[in-house]
C-alpha cells in the first residue's frame, strides 16, 4: 500500500471522527474527580467567568499594591458569596450578559481608570458578585452547588493572585502589553454583542 492510499484513509478517518462527535454539553457537568473539582473545570472552561476575573485582577494589579490586595480577598469571597445565593432554588434569573462585563473590565483595563482603593473595592466585588451568582445558578442545575463553589473559589484565589501579582509588576512596555490585553478583552465584548444582536 502505498503511502498516499494510507494518507488518503487517516484523512477519511479523521474527517468521520469530526462530523460524528459525542454529546456536547454547554457546562462541564463531572470531571469524575469529585463535586470540588468539577467547581474548578466549570471556572476554568467557561470564559464568560474566566476572562472577567483575570481582567479584574488585571486592573487591580495596575492600580498599585492596595487595589491588588483587596481584589485578591474580594473576588474569590463575592463569587463565593453570589455562587451561594444563585444555587439557592429561589433565586431570581439574573445574569450579567457576558459582553457587558467583557466590555467594563477590558475598557477599565484598556483605560486604567483611575479609581480610589474603596471605588476598585466596590468595582470587583461587584464583578465577583455577579458572576458569581450566574455560576450558581449554571451548576445548581445540576443538583449541587456548594462543593463546585468552593472548587471554583480556590481556582479563583490563585488566579487572582498571580494576575493582579503581575500586573502589578509591571512597567514600561509590560504595563502597556497589559492595557492592550484589556483592549482585546473589550473588544472581545463588543463582538459578543454584535452576535447577540445578529
Amino acid at each position: 500500500m502505498t503511502n498516499g492510499k494510507l494518507g488518503g484513509r487517516a484523512a477519511l478517518v479523521a474527517i468521520g471522527v469530526v462530523l460524528a462527535p459525542g454529546a456536547a454539553e454547554a457546562h462541564l457537568v463531572e470531571t469524575g474527580l469529585g463535586p470540588v473539582y468539577d467547581g474548578i473545570a466549570h471556572f476554568a472552561l467557561s470564559p464568560e467567568y474566566c476572562v472577567p476575573i483575570v481582567g479584574a485582577a488585571l486592573y487591580a494589579g495596575l492600580r498599585g499594591k492596595a487595589q491588588a490586595r483587596s481584589a485578591i480577598i474580594l473576588l474569590p469571597l463575592t463569587w463565593l458569596i453570589g455562587s451561594l445565593f444563585g444555587g439557592l432554588p429561589l433565586a431570581p434569573p439574573l445574569n450579567a450578559p457576558p459582553w457587558l462585563m467583557l466590555m467594563l473590565v477590558g475598557g477599565f483595563i484598556a483605560a486604567e481608570v483611575p479609581l480610589s482603593v474603596r471605588a476598585s473595592s466596590f468595582f470587583t466585588g461587584a464583578i465577583g458578585l455577579m458572576l458569581g451568582f450566574s455560576s450558581g445558578m449554571a451548576t445548581a442545575q445540576y443538583g449541587q452547588f456548594i462543593r463546585p463553589a468552593l472548587g471554583s473559589t480556590a481556582a479563583i484565589f490563585v488566579v487572582t493572585a498571580l494576575a493582579a501579582a503581575f500586573a502589578n509588576a509591571t512597567f514600561g512596555w509590560t504595563r502597556i502589553a497589559v492595557r492592550v490585553i484589556g483592549s482585546w478583552i473589550a473588544a472581545s465584548g463588543m463582538l459578543l454583542l454584535g452576535w447577540v444582536l445578529h
